[in-house]
C-alpha cells in the first residue's frame, strides 16, 4: 500500500473523489474501495462485512445501489422472491464484470435474506471474493454454494462451483467429499436429521447428506457467520 496524506487515497495515492474509511483503513477513493484492492493488505478486514456496510459508509455506493435495491424490494413486497433475486443477481454480475466486487457482494448479501435457493448467490460471492484477492473467503463461499447446490440436487451448478474451487484450492478436502455426494444414493427409508442441530427435513427444510452426516441450510449460514467473525 502506498504512503498517503489525508488528501490522497491510501491505496493508490491518487486523488479522492469521496474519502471513505473502512474501520482504520483509508481514506480510500471509490475506485479502490469498490474494487477491494485494499483488502489483501488488511487481513483483519472481511469482504463480506465491508460489503454489508458499504451503503452506510459511502454515499457513492448508496446512490449506485439505491434504485436496484428499491426495485428488488418492490418485488419482495409482492412476494415475487424469484424476481427480486434475479434483479440482485443480474446487477451483481454487472458489477463483477466492471471489476467492482464490493458492490456485487453488497447486492448478493441481500439475496441471502430471500426465501428460496441461494447456491448461485454464494457462487457469485466466491467470484467476488476471488476478484478482490480474498482466497480464504472465496473458498468458503464456494464450499457453501456447492453444498447448497448438492442439497437442491442441482448437479450442474454444483459441478461449476466445484470447478472454481478446484482452480482456487486444488487440495481442498471438500472437493472429494462433494464429488462423492454427486454420485451417492439417498439413504433408503430413513428420516435423516441435521448432524449439527438435530432437526429433521420436515423441521428444517431439505438436508444435504453425505455418507455419514447431513446438514440443513440454517447451519450452513451459521457456519458462514462463524467464518466471517474470525476475520
Amino acid at each position: 500500500m502506498s504512503p498517503s496524506s489525508a488528501d490522497a487515497c491510501a491505496c493508490c495515492a491518487g486523488p479522492l473523489d469521496e474519502p471513505v474509511r473502512v474501520g482504520e483503513v483509508g481514506p480510500l477513493c471509490s475506485t479502490c474501495l469498490f474494487s477491494g484492492r485494499w483488502l489483501p493488505a488488511h487481513p483483519s478486514q472481511s469482504l463480506a462485512v465491508a460489503a454489508e456496510r458499504l451503503p452506510e459508509i459511502s454515499r457513492t455506493a448508496h446512490d449506485l445501489l439505491k434504485g436496484i435495491v428499491q426495485e428488488a424490494e418492490q418485488r419482495f413486497m409482492m412476494q415475487d422472491f424469484d424476481g427480486a433475486r434475479q434483479i440482485l443477481v443480474e446487477e451483481a454480475a454487472r458489477f463483477l464484470a466492471e471489476q467492482r466486487p464490493l458492490l456485487a457482494a453488497c447486492l448478493l448479501s441481500r439475496t441471502l435474506r430471500l426465501p428460496g435457493p441461494s447456491a448461485r448467490a454464494y457462487h457469485q460471492l466466491g467470484l467476488a471474493a476471488r476478484q478482490a484477492s480474498c482466497p480464504r473467503e472465496a473458498a468458503q463461499f464456494y464450499k457453501t454454494g456447492s453444498w447448497l447446490a448438492l442439497k437442491a440436487q442441482d448437479g450442474e451448478l454444483a459441478r461449476a462451483i466445484l470447478a472454481d474451487l478446484e482452480a482456487l484450492s486444488p487440495a481442498d478436502p471438500w472437493l472429494a467429499k462433494a464429488r462423492d455426494m454427486l454420485t451417492a444414493d439417498p439413504l433408503p427409508g430413513q428420516e435423516q436429521r441435521c448432524s449439527f442441530c438435530g432437526r429433521t427435513a420436515q423441521e428444517a427444510g431439505p438436508l444435504i447428506a453425505g455418507t455419514a452426516a447431513a446438514v440443513c441450510s440454517g447451519c450452513v449460514r451459521r457456519m458462514m457467520t462463524l467464518d466471517q467473525n474470525r476475520h
